[in-house]
């Protein structure tokens, strides 16, 4: 893993609380009895499932490239490139992207 600055050490670390959020919000969706006796409440329940796996999921996949963004592996191949580039090029540091 590559030496974290502060700035991208939070963001890994704000992704994995809100992946230990979203862990609570399906615990509670599991332990939770709902009574379902019409099919309103069957998709009510289903709906409530499939938001918070989706987020989970998402989470999961954000922390993951922000691992990837992390490596060693790819600021090699990044300065890299920049050095196989004919021109000059000013390093402007780490900025807070949204995929």
């Amino acid at each position: 893993m590559a030496e974290d600055t502060p700035k991208t050490r939070s963001q890994a670390e704000e992704i994995h609380s809100q992946i230990n959020q979203a862990l609570k919000e399906l615990d509670e969706i599991r332990n939770t009895q709902h009574s379902i006796t019409k099919p309103a409440d069957l998709q009510s329940a289903e709906e409530a499932i499939t938001r918070a796996t989706d987020k989970l999921a998402a989470l999961m996949t954000a922390l993951k490239i922000q691992q990837a963004v992390d490596s060693d592996e790819l600021k090699e191949k990044a300065d890299q490139l920049v050095q196989s580039m004919p021109g000059q090029f000013k390093n402007q540091g780490r900025r807070l992207v949204s995929i």
